[in-house]
This record gives C-alpha cells, structure tokens and sequence, in this order.
C-alpha cells in the first residue's frame, strides 16, 4: 500500500511515535521546481510540519553500511540497544 508523506504523518503521531528514522536516500531533500527548492516538500519536513517530533532522515544518498554504522552508534549514543 503506497501512502504520501501525510498519510505517513498521520499514522506515526497516532501511534505516539517520537522520533522517525529513515534509511532512505533523499528523505531530507527537498523537491526542486525548476532550481529552486519546494519549501516544506521533503519527507522529513512534512513529517515534522504534520506533528511527528523528531525526523532523522538523510539528505544525500548513502551504502547500507554507511547507514548501519550510523544507526549503531545512534543507539549506543542514546543509550539503546545496538541493531546487527
């Protein structure tokens, strides 16, 4: 089931959820008409505008273990447990 960010938004705050993190490319990017940015347009910023608190999404694209590193050291910074 495909669903946009809104939906997306709807769904994390009615489950409480904190903080959103997502190993996606581009989720930070925001959609571009002609060369400039579309304010508010990338997932993470409509999240946020729709109430989620927290966004953690990537702006650039990175390798799968670029991102497990990173989400590893994320948990054991605040205080979670490591992902394998």
């Amino acid at each position: 089931m495909a669903m946009n960010g809104t939906e997306l938004a709807q769904l994390l705050t009615r489950g409480k959820v904190k903080l959103a993190v997502f190993n996606a490319c581009w989720g930070a990017q925001p959609d571009q008409q002609g060369h400039q940015p579309i304010p508010r347009s990338s997932l993470a910023e409509v999240l946020l505008h729709h109430g989620v608190p927290a966004v953690l999404a990537m702006r650039e694209s990175i390798t799968d273990q670029e991102a497990i590193s990173f989400i590893q050291s994320f948990c054991a910074g605040v205080g979670g447990a490591a992902i394998d």
